[in-house]
């Protein structure tokens, strides 16, 4: 047992942490931007699919409308390849 000198005063308790302040506006739509980098979510069924799938894989409805690889529109369904970059378009079997 450590003995204490009764002249030097005792450690005061530690103060509670002051309460949290709830993040910015612009921290939010930083979080949210990033956070949709990763996931997306299917808008015909809801489903969370990840952000660089070009279908669902729930419902099969198509999630992108422009080339991952040239950012152009998308041909129509059925297309094997881009017609800007020849990027291969992920066929539904």
């Amino acid at each position: 047992m450590v003995k204490r000198d009764r002249t030097t005063p005792a450690k005061a308790a530690a103060s509670p942490a002051p309460p949290h302040s709830p993040p910015s506006r612009d921290t939010i739509v930083r979080r949210r931007a990033a956070f949709e980098l990763l996931v997306a979510e299917c808008k015909a069924c809801r489903s969370t699919v990840d952000a660089h799938w070009q279908f669902c894989v729930d419902c099969g409805s198509r999630l992108s409308t422009e080339c991952p690889g040239c950012g152009e529109p998308l041909p129509p369904l059925g297309a094997k390849f881009c017609g800007h970059c020849g990027l291969q378009i992920p066929r539904l079997e």
